[in-house]
């Protein structure tokens, strides 16, 4: 059968998903054929017998991309640590058949899988991955590093260990394009350093959108050259009477935006915009209502003072800032945010309501919708597309406008039914900021989000009809920061990225949730190798979750 007919038959498919739990090992080879793999791939066949990586192993990677060269990279260099014996890449295809070597091969017959699908076949001569684009040979290698026995992630390694994998064989390709994390580099700066590491962990689990929060309330975090008062001032505020805070320079985007590349990420900026721009404008107070902030804000919740929308400096100063913002991020978006905007300054101030006189406006929801629409025609001028939180539906939403879907479930409806195209993280699935189990420190409107809830969660929400499910990317996790600065967010993002990847990549219908329960056990044995603080509270207290709410 041939992988198109494969992948576009559903009903084969539904058994073709053979997990090490549902197939034992072969009776005449002994062997523990217990690979676990996070996500789920779409096929895993096991035959007979097992690769031993021998001390001459090479790896042939024809493709000179960035990423297919990453992907050949990133397994060097971890056999060559735990093996002790160097692992040589070869720039070319073997023109005979060869052994002890892992071919990560580009070929166009494999159409049907897409952009980021991928086959990999494991015999006793080697290992063989085949993907129409270079981004299925990064995901394939990936699967590859989890083929190995965990030792492969030891940060201190003797260079003794064995490695081996059973002979089988993958078809495997994603559900959906959009496969994100947020994360909120404004309320807790994070070092650039850790952001590489944050986009490791994303590209192990096949995330592909590195959603960056990068202003908000309290703290502005990327440099913007015509304005040098946004970092020099707005990066920073009093935490215990002591300056606080941090930015990235433009080099320092620059350097994150390519290693995202290598590891086929996106990089999606977030400014955010009416709203959460207290930093911004205790910087520069003329971009305010009234001017009434003078310092960076150090509390946490929704700040009254928003820009202003009747002053045409407000929307001279964005078109600038977004100017540079395009020039710097390569990528098609750019998230403007536009949540939680309170109106109070906008119903007082004479120039808004001039606004909404001028430009015959119903009200100061109408009057938002005009400031969205205007700041994605200055994201259009520049060739970019404009994404916003679900609120950028109150008073007209624009037909180009990408929703981000994350509280009010009447204004995802509605984008579907404008035909809009929506990003799903609803509250009570995706928020990873969120306790895993009961904390009485936190507050008590978070509601708790365990592994289980995340694992029951579908992208595709109760209502969506068939003929809209193209208009659904895919979803994403955000982790707002108030309580998790960088030394908490290992802790608050795995192991639920493991069951969040899971289900954006893996097919859809039914999960077997024991089944990922024994793949996380042994993704746990990874994780401790890699050091990694993750949450122990599944691991040990598995069996007492509370149920999942129902998806709305």
């Amino acid at each position: 059968m041939g992988i198109r007919k494969l992948i576009m038959t559903t009903s084969l498919l539904a058994m073709a998903v053979i997990s090490p739990a549902q197939q034992p090992a072969p009776q005449e080879t002994k062997m523990d054929h217990s690979v676990s793999v996070i996500p789920q791939p779409l096929l895993l066949e096991y035959t007979d017998g097992e690769f031993v990586v021998e001390p001459d192993l090479k790896i042939f990677v024809k493709d000179k991309s960035p990423v297919a060269q990453a992907a050949a990279q990133l397994l060097s260099d971890k056999i060559s640590a735990t093996t002790g014996h160097a692992v040589k890449i070869e720039h070319s295809e073997p023109k005979k058949e060869v052994r002890n070597a892992i071919q990560l091969l580009t070929s166009s017959t494999d159409a049907a899988l897409g952009d980021e699908g991928y086959t990999v076949s494991v015999t006793s001569n080697g290992i063989i991955a085949r993907a129409p684009k270079p981004a299925g040979l990064l995901y394939a290698a990936e699967t590859i590093r989890q083929l190995f026995p965990p030792e492969l992630e030891l940060k201190s390694r003797t260079g003794t260990s064995p490695l081996s994998i059973p002979a089988l064989t993958i078809i495997d390709k994603p559900r959906f394009s959009w496969r994100g994390c947020m994360l909120d580099c404004s309320r807790h700066f994070m070092e650039k350093d850790f952001i590489f590491h944050y986009l490791d962990i994303l590209a192990y689990y096949k995330m592909n959108v590195f959603h960056w929060h990068l202003t908000d309330d309290q703290g502005w975090r990327l440099e913007i050259k015509k304005y040098p008062r946004l970092t020099e001032f707005g990066a920073w505020r009093q935490e215990d009477g002591k300056r606080y805070g941090g930015f990235y320079t433009q080099e320092d985007a620059k350097e994150v935006i390519a290693y995202a590349k290598k590891l086929n990420i996106r990089v999606v900026p977030e400014i955010e915009m009416p709203g959460h721009s207290s930093a911004a404008i205790a910087s520069y107070p003329y971009l305010s209502c009234f001017e009434n902030v003078k310092e960076v804000p150090s509390q946490w919740g929704i700040e009254r003072t928003i820009m202003c929308a009747g002053k045409e400096s407000v929307f001279e100063f964005e078109e600038n800032v977004l100017a540079e913002v395009a020039a710097l991020f390569p990528d098609d978006y750019v998230h403007i945010g536009g949540d939680e905007a309170p109106k109070n300054n906008w119903k007082e101030c004479p120039k808004c309501q001039e606004r909404i006189k001028s430009e015959g406006l119903k009200d100061e929801n109408e009057l938002q919708s005009y400031f969205i629409k205007r700041i994605e025609k200055v994201l259009a001028k520049h060739g970019k597309k404009m994404i916003g939180w679900d609120e950028i539906y109150e008073g007209g939403l624009s037909p180009t406008a990408i929703v981000q879907y994350w509280n009010h479930d009447q204004y995802f409806r509605g984008a579907i039914e404008n035909g809009n195209r929506v990003i799903t993280s609803p509250t009570k699935f995706a928020y990873f900021d969120y306790p895993e189990f009961p904390d009485p420190e936190k507050p008590k409107w978070m509601r708790i989000l365990p592994v289980s809830t995340v694992y029951s969660f579908d992208p595709i929400i109760e209502g969506v009809q068939p003929w809209q499910e193209h208009l659904v990317l895919g979803g994403e996790a955000p982790l707002w920061t108030e309580r998790a600065p960088q030394p908490r967010v290992e802790h608050q993002l795995l192991p639920r990225l493991t069951a969040f990847s899971e289900v954006l990549w893996s097919r859809r219908g039914p999960k077997d949730y024991n089944d990922f329960l024994k793949r996380l056990d042994a993704n746990y044995l990874r994780l401790d190798a890699m050091g990694i603080k993750y949450n122990p509270h599944e691991k040990e207290n598995r069996g007492k979750e509370q149920p999942a709410p129902a998806q709305q």
